[in-house]
């Protein structure tokens, strides 16, 4: 599918992708990211802004004192991007960079566990298609967007390849009897969306961190 036919196909997107997913803060590192932990076990690691190192620093001595876990809830909104807030204090902040399992990846899974079948498979990559380009246009205009001529003419090179490359997944399914071509193709488009959007988020990291660094 398109990203016009991915749209169709999903007049509304599933609040899935909005749901806060409950994450353990583990440790606050230099320079400047932190070391949460998914319900599943697995650790991301992301840079992050608008929290001050020593409450990280007060919240890791606690820890230690007490045993007790800290959570938080961590959620993304294509405006905005990944944000955490603190259970207890409320206090929240942004996260930056390509984390492993994004947000968006956790509800696309979600979805396909809930409906296992061939339209739910290809409706959930639909969603996530639309949310990827979302994300990578967020991106885009958070490093300058056009203002930014390297970065305009990558991006304007990017859309053609995209196209072209869409074009070609599409046309080559298109020959393939059976219903498991369908999700392959949704999947292929899935990931150059994905792909993209992760090399712009961590460009998006080590700007946000050159950014700080000036600033100390």
């Amino acid at each position: 599918p398109s990203t016009d036919d991915c749209i169709s196909l999903t007049d509304e997107i599933p609040e899935e992708f909005w749901r806060g997913r409950p994450v353990e803060f583990i440790e606050a590192r230099d320079p400047g990211f932190v070391v949460l932990k998914y319900a599943n076990g697995e650790k991301i690691g992301p840079d992050y802004k608008g929290i001050h190192w020593a409450v990280l620093s007060n919240w890791e001595d606690e820890k230690r004192k007490t045993g007790k876990k800290r959570m938080m809830t961590l959620f993304y909104t294509t405006s905005r991007g990944v944000e955490v807030v603190d259970d207890d204090t409320g206090i929240r902040f942004m996260l930056y960079g390509p984390m492993g399992h994004h947000p968006i990846d956790n509800a696309k899974e979600v979805l396909e566990r809930e409906d296992g079948s061939v339209l739910g498979w290809v409706t959930a990559s639909a969603c996530s298609i639309v949310i990827w380009d979302a994300e990578v246009e967020r991106v885009y205009e958070a490093l300058g967007g056009d203002l930014n001529e390297p970065l305009r003419r990558a991006h304007q090179a990017w859309l053609a390849y995209s196209e072209a490359k869409i074009n070609l997944i599409g046309e080559f399914y298109s020959k393939m009897s059976g219903s498991l071509w369908r999700i392959e193709n949704a999947n292929l488009i899935n990931s150059l969306s994905r792909d993209h959007a992760c090399f712009l988020q961590l460009l998006e990291s080590h700007y946000v961190r050159g950014m700080l660094d000036e600033n100390d």
